[in-house]
C-alpha cells in the first residue's frame, strides 16, 4: 500500500506510467483497466481528484468508464501490455490529410535507413496538430542535444500502400511500423 500527499500533477505523472508502462502493484485487465478505487487507494486521493486529474490532462491520457469506477489510459500503451485493447481503424479517406509526428535528428536519421517504429510501445504516435508535433520535436531535441526534426505522413498514400491506421480515443493517430520511402523529413 502507497499512501502519500502529493501535488495532482505528480500522481498525473505517476498513473500514466501505471496505466501505459507497469501497472505493477495494482491490477489491470486486458484491456487496460484498472478499478478506480485501487488508485485512489494506492495514491492516498479521492474521485474529485482522479476526476480532475483526467479532466485536465493536456494530452487528454486518461479516460473512465461510463459509471467511473474504472480508469484506462487511452494509447501509448507498452507492447503487449493490453492485448484486448481496440482502436478504431481507419481504412480509407476521401480527403487526404497530413499526420506529424516530433523527433530530433538522431532519431530521423535511423528512420530514414529504414522505417519509423513504436520501438518498445504497441504503435507510433501521430497528430494532425503541427504545434503539438513541433513542441514533441524540440522536447526531444532537448532531451537528445540534438536538432528538432518534424516527420510527416501523407495518409491517403499511406493507405493507399495498405498501411493500418487507428484513432484513439483522445484523436491520437496510431501506425505501426511506416517504410521511410513514405515519410516526410523536416529539420525545425
Amino acid at each position: 500500500l502507497y499512501i502519500c500527499i502529493m501535488d495532482l500533477k505528480q500522481v498525473s505523472r505517476k498513473l500514466s506510467k501505471i496505466l501505459r508502462h507497469d501497472p505493477t502493484p495494482l491490477y489491470m485487465d486486458s484491456h487496460g483497466w484498472i478499478m478506480s478505487d485501487e488508485i485512489i487507494l494506492h495514491f492516498g486521493i479521492s474521485l474529485t481528484d482522479l476526476a480532475e486529474i483526467v479532466d485536465t490532462n493536456d494530452k487528454q491520457r486518461f479516460r473512465f468508464n461510463d459509471d467511473r469506477s474504472k480508469i484506462c489510459a487511452n494509447q501509448g500503451h507498452k507492447k503487449g501490455l493490453v492485448p484486448d485493447k481496440t482502436l478504431a481503424q481507419i481504412t480509407a479517406t476521401q480527403k487526404d490529410f497530413i499526420l506529424y509526428h516530433g523527433t530530433d535528428a538522431d532519431a530521423a536519421k535511423k528512420i530514414k535507413d529504414s522505417h519509423i517504429h513504436a520501438g518498445n510501445r504497441e504503435y507510433v504516435n501521430w497528430t494532425t496538430n503541427l504545434e503539438l508535433a513541433t513542441k514533441r520535436a524540440n522536447q526531444k531535441a532537448g532531451w537528445n542535444n540534438s536538432t528538432p526534426v518534424l516527420i510527416s505522413l501523407h495518409v491517403k498514400q499511406y493507405l493507399n500502400n495498405k498501411g493500418k491506421l487507428y484513432l484513439s480515443d483522445n484523436n491520437v493517430y496510431n501506425t505501426p511500423n511506416v517504410p521511410a520511402k513514405l515519410l516526410n523529413f523536416s529539420d525545425l
